[in-house]
């Protein structure tokens, strides 16, 4: 089983795909998603997000991207992070 990502700025969609394992940088501290976590809405403050995506996306290397404020919702193993900026580091 997997994750279903997507990250979207505010002007494009920056990424989308299977991942295994997703960490964000909540409000409250740092954040990681496995595949059949629990129901979860938070508030991202300006960090790191990073995604290790499913061999199936072309890449076993880990997804990184530096966000700016937005926020993270995880239901039904579907991932969505919406950040005002994003520049993807890796």
């Amino acid at each position: 089983m997997f994750l279903d990502v997507t990250v979207v700025s505010t002007n494009k969609r920056v990424w989308s795909g299977s991942a295994i394992m997703v960490k964000v940088p909540a409000e409250g501290g740092d954040m990681g998603f496995l595949p059949n976590h629990e129901p979860v809405m938070a508030l991202l403050r300006p960090g790191t997000v990073t995604i290790s995506p499913t061999s199936d996306t072309g890449s076993a290397e880990d997804v990184v991207f530096n966000v700016t404020q937005g926020f993270v919702s995880l239901y039904d193993n579907r991932v969505n992070i919406v950040v005002d900026d994003v520049i993807e580091t890796k």
